[in-house]
């Protein structure tokens, strides 16, 4: 009796359950999410609690995973997950589902940029099709879902046909603007406007009103992506059949050199390189008068062809102040920076330092500048696009000239800046509300040049920070760092933090790069400048 009794009881304990089940089923919709149509989601513990959901036999399934399965239910615990939690758990996992079986959901740019398949845009998400990663990053993936307003207003993904439609047209969107910025640097037809300050497109010989020459910023920042879209949608010969990015990237004007398949604005197309170059490659021609030549002139060439490769002035950043000082020693060609556009959104900042000093020097930087330029277009990871540089200085140059190296690429809308460490002075990070507020950002890598294969491959790696307000990212040669008084002692770390530090009148990237040079002047005193000192600063107002 006692034994039925018992039985009895726990079978009316466990009907008691059922019913209130059901009840908690009718009555709260967290009770009711299901993800992939099929997995239901338990409000306990916030996971798949069983797979095949069915309506009529939810209950039981339900009762049999919270006595056996869940680690967080108990009769007087309430539900830890809110409706609304489950819901976005739910689809979360039908996110992830897509990215592994649907081809829409994996694809991808020339760049690596992810695009969405609601809106058809593409996105923050780094990541290529060809990676050896099979999926996008999915956190990554999520944090845009969250805020996609396609998604949002109930949009459905588009399929795979018309993603790729629009990649293509992106891709070629994007490789023009690069050719027209380049076009626009070295021939002057490219920079002709009106008396009204309109631009005179040198294929059309038409006035093109919404592209403004007059202002400077205008001019180096947003005249070329309208260029670009005049190129594509306007221009009378390019609609006539005129090919498109390969006619921006045409032999130059007679009087220079054609450039290399995927040369962008190098160091070795340069006239004093150029120059240079024929010293030592051919023979004087006889003449009445000739040029002198020797060791001096050599010198004097290759340090006109390092003037002509440095970037006269930073480009104008939405949101950010980015400035360069670079003040050079009498032994020319230690270091070397540049700032170029990978893609609209997306520009590359680069600082190098040799060992070496003088034309061997500068012959290293243009083989450096012209391989890491061409890998840029084409690999949006900073580490893959010194790899592919290593390879290339390691199989065209000898092995005891090394390059170390910093290599990044600013994301001016997403206020991310991915860079790489081939070697080089670790960058210092400074923001005054911070506790320290200077600190160096460690990395992995080696120096450029010395070996290839992976051992460098696998010591060099991406590194993503952040941009808050108020962030100072600085960046430097060994020639601040390394700079001796009368005594020996070098300036060091410590000392270029502490310059970081103090406060400048001005708020500025210019006005700290000064201050920081104006600190490093007067620790050498006496002593002569033994190297470059290069400070470049990029800013978060």
């Amino acid at each position: 009796m006692a034994k039925q009794g018992k039985a009895g009881y726990v079978e009316a304990q466990l009907y008691a359950m059922l019913e209130a089940i059901r009840k908690r089923i009718a009555r709260d919709a967290g009770w009711r999410v299901v993800a992939r149509g099929r997995e239901w989601l338990c409000p306990y513990c916030g996971e798949i609690g069983f797979s095949n959901y069915e309506e009529a036999k939810a209950p039981r399934t339900i009762l049999q995973h919270l006595l056996n399965d869940c680690p967080h239910w108990s009769e007087e615990a309430g539900t830890r997950f809110s409706h609304k939690l489950l819901v976005a758990k739910a689809r979360r996992l039908e996110t992830e589902e897509m990215l592994r079986t649907q081809r829409a959901w994996r694809t991808a740019d020339k760049v690596g940029r992810w695009y969405c398949p609601y809106c058809g845009q593409a996105t923050n998400v780094p990541w290529l099709a060809d990676s050896k990663d099979p999926t996008p990053p999915q956190e990554f993936v999520h944090a845009h879902l969250d805020r996609c307003p396609a998604r949002r207003a109930g949009c459905k993904p588009l399929p795979f046909e018309a993603l790729q439609l629009i990649i293509e047209d992106s891709d070629r969107y994007r490789e023009i603007i690069v050719a027209v910025r380049c076009k626009m640097a070295q021939e002057a037809n490219w920079r002709q406007m009106t008396r009204e300050g309109k631009w005179l497109c040198p294929r059309c010989r038409e006035a093109v009103p919404e592209v403004d020459m007059s202002s400077e910023a205008e001019r180096r920042v947003m005249s070329p992506v309208r260029i670009a879209r005049h190129l594509m949608e306007r221009c009378k010969p390019r609609a006539a059949g005129v090919p498109e990015a390969p006619a921006l990237e045409a032999a130059p004007p007679p009087a220079a050199p054609p450039e290399p398949e995927g040369e962008v604005l190098t160091l070795e197309s340069t006239p004093a390189f150029q120059a240079l170059a024929t010293t030592e490659e051919t023979a004087p021609q006889a003449s009445p008068a000739p040029a002198p030549s020797g060791p001096a002139d050599e010198a004097e060439r290759a340090r006109e062809a390092l003037r002509q490769a440095l970037p006269a002035q930073p480009p104008l950043l939405d949101g950010y102040d980015l400035y360069c000082l670079h003040r050079a020693a009498r032994d020319f060609g230690g270091t070397f920076y540049d700032y170029f556009y990978v893609s609209p959104e997306n520009l590359a900042i680069v600082i190098c330092n040799l060992p070496t000093r003088g034309p061997d020097a500068v012959r290293t930087i243009g083989a450096f500048r012209k391989s890491l330029r061409h890998h840029a277009q084409y690999h949006q990871s900073p580490a893959e696009v010194l790899r592919r540089t290593n390879k290339d200085l390691v199989a065209h140059h000898d092995t005891r000239s090394f390059i170390t190296a910093l290599y990044g690429v600013l994301d001016a809308h997403a206020g991310f800046f991915t860079y790489a460490r081939a070697g080089h002075s670790m960058p210092i990070l400074f923001n005054r509300q911070d506790k320290p507020p200077v600190r160096e950002l460690s990395s992995c890598g080696l120096a450029l040049g010395i070996q290839e294969g992976a051992g460098f491959d696998q010591a060099i790696e991406d590194v993503a920070i952040r941009f808050r307000s108020g962030d100072v990212l600085v960046l430097y040669a060994g020639g601040v760092t390394e700079a001796e008084n009368v005594s020996g002692e070098p300036y060091g770390i410590a000392r270029l933090g502490a310059a970081v530090e103090r406060p400048y009148i001005e708020a500025t990237s210019q006005a700290l790069a000064a201050g920081v040079h104006e600190d490093v002047r007067l620790f050498l005193g006496h002593a002569p400048q033994k190297d470059d000192i290069t400070l470049l600063c990029l800013r978060k107002p």
